[in-house]
């Protein structure tokens, strides 16, 4: 899919249909899975961003802060309940009950990334390059602490091909 393209009716049901259909066969896949893990073993499953699937005529993820797109899902078997707010780098953090480099147990902000632009947000709104937006319904919002953690976050700027490493450094991988 690509990102902003739009379809007639019937190609994005179908498109809809397929991501579904995906969606329940791995659904099928990881439930072998879970019965043949022992009982102490630790699991954290998510995802790194989310897929829009029309919303707004539009369809992927590239480029956008949108709800859709930042807020995934997490979970877990035999790890500490995570906060009401996680993000990727606390994956380490969750399967080790304890802090690990810059994860977090119980965070109060986290940070996305989009090529050269960044946000901040708290769960209920998110600053972006463009402002301060309620996550819920897109309004604007006036949000000072999450400006100011936008602005504090120290995102390297470098080019595209040295982005993966450069993010893995700073969330503590290698």
């Amino acid at each position: 899919m690509i990102a902003g393209s739009t379809t007639g009716q019937a190609s994005q049901d179908r498109v809809r249909s397929y991501y579904r259909q995906e969606v329940e066969a791995l659904d099928r896949e990881l439930n072998s899975l879970w019965e043949s893990l022992s009982e102490d073993t630790r699991v954290v499953f998510c995802a790194d961003r989310g897929e829009l699937l029309g919303e707004d005529g539009l369809w992927g993820h590239i480029g956008t802060f949108r709800v859709e797109v930042i807020q995934v899902p997490l979970g877990g078997i035999n790890i500490e309940e995570p906060g009401e707010l996680v993000s990727l780098i606390d994956v380490p953090s969750l399967l080790l009950s304890a802090e690990h480099h810059q994860g977090s147990l119980d965070r109060e902000i986290a940070y996305a990334t989009d090529g050269r632009e960044w946000a901040s947000t708290d769960g209920h709104e998110i600053a972006i390059p463009d402002g301060v937006f309620d996550l819920a319904d897109s309004t604007e919002a006036e949000n000072t602490r999450l400006k100011r953690a936008r602005s504090a976050f120290d995102v390297k700027t470098s080019a595209l091909d040295e982005a993966d490493e450069e993010d893995l450094k700073y969330l503590g991988y290698i």
